[in-house]
């Protein structure tokens, strides 16, 4: 039975690394393409509320195996369908959502969607996830979008990650006309 369970341990170091290595390929080969303006988007209709629901879903388990509760709000006037790209919507929503899930020990994550403008064929909407997590101090809160950049050397060692996803997620919503920023205070949350 010890050999068992030594097996299985060497079995989760194992995935854990290799989800690792494909996260940061996939990160690299994102970014460069970012750089070499070969990311093309796409248009098409889709379920915003269903897409919403599903990374809220993907997140549960992580979220639920620390105590945090992880939830989505969705403003009343917010459109069902919408047209764009659903793919990395999510992934840009899997980014932020991943990030405040892991920040978090105790408390919350919560996805809410506002609706900003109507206009006669195009809807501007307004995506925030906010957390109750360690939070980001003023003189880190620009640093964070550098490629290959986290807050501080500490929170490198104690979460891990590749100083990746923020760079690249910021970079695919400016290139569809969006922004991000954040608003964060030290050991209070953070809201992207």
């Amino acid at each position: 039975e010890n050999t068992n369970d030594a097996m299985n341990e060497n079995l989760k170091t194992l995935s854990f690394s290799a989800n690792h290595l494909l996260s940061l390929i996939n990160n690299v080969l994102d970014l460069s393409k970012i750089e070499a303006g070969k990311i093309e988007f796409t248009y098409d209709a889709f379920n915003l509320h269903e897409t919403i629901e599903n990374v809220c879903k993907t997140f549960q388990p992580a979220a639920k195996g620390k105590g945090v509760e992880i939830f989505s709000f969705i403003g009343k006037n917010v459109p069902l369908y919408v047209a764009g790209d659903k793919y990395r919507l999510t992934q840009v929503l899997n980014n932020l959502v991943n990030n405040a899930v892991k920040f978090t020990n105790k408390g919350k994550v919560e996805i809410s969607l506002h609706l900003e403008k109507n206009l006669k064929n195009k809807v501007v909407i307004q995506f925030s996830i906010a957390d109750t997590g360690i939070g980001i101090s003023k003189a880190n809160q620009q640093k964070i979008f550098e490629d290959f950049v986290q807050a501080d050397s500490a929170t490198t060692a104690k979460y891990g990650g590749t100083g990746l996803g923020l760079a690249i997620t910021k970079k695919l919503i400016e290139m569809q006309s969006g922004k991000l920023h954040v608003e964060s205070q030290l050991k209070k949350g953070s809201c992207f």
